[in-house]
């Protein structure tokens, strides 16, 4: 059987279609008439083999072969993409679209710095920073997303043939709260105490830190049960704020609250724990120009804090 051929701008075509819901919207965002649009979808289709756009649907919606072909077109035009700025980079320096993944633990000075100079030394370079915590995040980061991911990444990810991964710090935690807090004034804090309060948990603690748990089984008491799982840290702050809950956070990340006096630590017995801070990028996926630069400097910046 005969297989027909389609093009880039096909591809492009039906992405555009699916970011603007409508065959309408989408031909008057790429400066076409809604027929030229309509038939280059349904000759992608015609090659392709497969029906990829529901027409008796409002808004527009994708088959299941669509929503499958979508996925592999995103790819494809990241792809494109990060190839384009790999060119241009050689001859012009760097520009484009830096796209990244950062975990709460991320918020660092050393990071922020790394970001700030970036846009400082490169204008012309778009920061795309979105959020996420791992595993999930590492999943999008396998499928082409973004070009790398800053943040804690389970055990099991270390073993991950698809991601090379370089830790770049061990960031310290405090456990803490609101200085109204009853834990907050007390002068012993015992695990019994940590049991019984109100926590709040960002991503998984039995993931991030497995010695959470085994603390409290060690001492015959069951963890807590995390009353709310944020994954925003404003919000998380806010939570604090209202006197009721606890968590734990690293240090770098809430220095000014400590010294401004909005956040304050609690010191119970045995508690020494950090968080390892971790950069992951695809294994054998070159990064782009912009994420190269960036790299470089978030590994001189934690080598000049250790």
């Amino acid at each position: 059987m005969a297989v027909m051929e389609f093009s880039l701008r096909q591809v492009s075509y039906f992405l555009r279609l699916v970011e603007r819901g409508s065959f309408t919207q989408a031909a008057e965002a790429l400066h076409i008439t809604q027929p030229a649009l309509s038939i280059a979808i349904a000759q992608l289709e015609k090659a392709l083999g497969a029906s990829l756009v529901d027409r008796g649907t409002s808004p527009l919606s994708l088959t299941e072969e669509g929503r499958v072909f979508y996925r592999y077109a995103l790819r494809v035009e990241r792809d494109l993409s990060e190839a384009r700025e790999e060119l241009g980079a050689l001859g012009a320096g760097t520009a484009g679209r830096l796209e990244i993944c950062m975990g709460p633990s991320a918020a660092t000075p050393e990071v922020g710095a790394a970001l700030a100079t970036m846009s400082a030394d490169f204008p012309g370079l778009d920061i795309a920073i979105s959020l996420g915590v791992a595993p999930p995040a590492l999943e999008r980061l396998a499928d082409g997303e973004f070009s790398m991911y800053l943040g804690t990444v389970p055990d099991a990810a270390l073993i991950d043939p698809r991601f090379a991964i370089t830790r770049l710090a061990f960031l310290r935690l405090l456990l803490v709260a609101s200085p109204d807090h009853p834990l907050v004034t007390r002068k012993r804090v015992g695990l019994s105490d940590l049991a019984a309060a109100a926590w709040i948990e960002i991503g998984s603690l039995e993931e991030n830190l497995p010695a959470w748990s085994a603390m409290f089984r060690d001492a015959g008491l069951n963890p807590p049960q995390p009353a709310i799982n944020v994954r925003n840290l404003a919000i998380v702050q806010t939570l604090l704020g209202e006197g009721h809950f606890v968590t734990v956070l690293p240090e770098s990340m809430i220095a000014r609250q400590l010294h401004a006096g909005v956040l304050a630590p609690i010191a119970p017995q045995r508690f020494n724990w950090s968080l390892p801070l971790s950069l992951v990028e695809r294994q054998g996926k070159p990064l782009p120009a912009a994420a190269r630069q960036l790299r470089t400097r978030l590994l001189s910046a934690f080598a000049g804090a250790t």
